[in-house]
Parts: C-alpha cells; structure tokens; sequence
C-alpha cells in the first residue's frame, strides 16, 4: 500500500515539473516573440530559446528537451554566422549554415550522453549528413560532382535495400 502511495505521488509531481517546465518553455518563447517586435533580436531569438530548452533538459535530465534545444541551437549559429559575421563572405553560405546544424545534431548525442542516463545516437545520422553536404560544398570542385551523382541516384539505395529485405524475407520462409 505504502509502495502504491509513494509511487502515484512520484507520478504527480512528475507530471507537475512536467507541467512548469512546459509553462516556462511557452512564457520565454513568448516574451522573445515580444521583444522581438521591439527590438531587433534577429539571429539571437534561435539561440535564446535553444539556451532555454538545453538549460531544461539539464536540470530536467531529459532527451526531450535537448533534441528541439540541440537543433535550434545549430539554426541560431548558422543564422548567426550568416547574418552577422563575415565568415559568410569567406565561405558559402549554405555551407556555412548546413555544418552549423550539423554542430546542432551532433549537439543531442553530446549532451544526451552527459546528463542523461540514456545515450542517443541516432542525432549523428542527420549531423554526418548534414556535415557531408555543407563539408562538400565548401570544398567545391570534385567534391561538388559528387555529390551531385549522390543527389541524383540516392534513391538505388532504397532499391537495394528493398531487395535485400525481400531476400531476407524469402530466405527465412525457405528455411521454416
């Protein structure tokens, strides 16, 4: 009885942070939504939030949290980098942005690792990508024939894997 007690009350204060944490979410999501009106906030509205949301899923030690945190984080740089500073004059731009939001997924496996009990890898699979497109871009030439033949004959990869599942498939029903 005593177990059934203490375990419905950790399940409403559970609910109750729960509850706050997306409260305080929505009241500074709000306000910089406010304030930008006044002022110019521009790329720094992406990173406010992101601090918000990571700071959450520090304190909360939750994945939640660092996932929408993670990836407004890499926005909030690539608009920043962008938009306010001069390495965009140096670099291409999408290039510039895409490895930036790769920085932002690679960013919730990092934190994922660090504060919460279970690691989350598949983060890593958008930032490599991400990372390889924006890495191709600003290397240019050969790199840029490449990944031109990829984006032109990346879906051969979901045939093959389609074969393979059938084949699978088959080869099990055979051996049953």
């Amino acid at each position: 009885m005593d177990k059934q007690m203490t375990d419905q009350a950790g399940k409403e204060t559970g609910g109750r942070k729960d509850a706050i944490s997306t409260g305080i979410v929505f009241v500074v999501i709000g306000a910089a939504l406010l304030i930008a009106q006044a002022v110019e906030l521009g790329s720094v509205l992406f990173l406010l939030i992101a601090a918000v949301m990571l700071m959450l899923g520090v304190i909360r030690r939750s994945e939640g949290w660092f996932i929408p945190g993670g990836i407004l984080a890499g926005l909030g740089v690539g608009v920043l980098l962008v938009e306010e500073s001069n390495l965009a004059f140096t670099f291409d731009e999408g290039a510039v942005f895409l490895l930036a939001l790769a920085v932002g997924f690679a960013l919730i496996t990092a934190l994922t690792a660090l504060f919460v009990q279970k690691r989350v890898l598949w983060p890593l699979i958008p930032a490599v990508l991400l990372a390889l497109v924006g890495g191709g871009i600003m290397a240019g030439g050969m790199a840029l024939q490449v990944l031109e033949f990829v984006g032109r004959y990346w879906p051969i990869g979901f045939i093959l894997v389609g074969l393979y599942v059938i084949g699978r498939a088959a080869m099990s029903r055979r051996a049953a």
